[in-house]
């Protein structure tokens, strides 16, 4: 079916916390266009960890801390940390 349709384990991959992961496997109803522009990417359960990379405070799942998310400062990141 993951050859044809788009899966929700395929699909989730999209959703890790760390680029380039978040860069791939866009597709919501056919996984053919993944494909076709090289975004396609397999991973394991076990290897996927949902969220954001760019948080101080990846423990914040309170209704008041996620109101504050967007004026919190982001980590900065390096492009030098994330493999093409």
């Amino acid at each position: 079916l993951g050859l044809l349709l788009v899966t929700p384990h395929i699909h989730s991959i999209h959703h890790h916390n760390r680029m380039p992961f978040t860069d791939s496997n866009y597709g919501d109803v056919l996984c053919i266009w993944d494909r076709l522009f090289g975004t396609f990417r397999k991973m394991e359960d076990s290897q996927i960890c949902h969220g954001l990379d760019t948080l101080h405070d990846n423990n914040c799942t309170g209704f008041i801390c996620l109101m504050k998310i967007p004026f919190l400062k982001v980590k900065d990141s390096s492009i030098a940390d994330h493999p093409l």
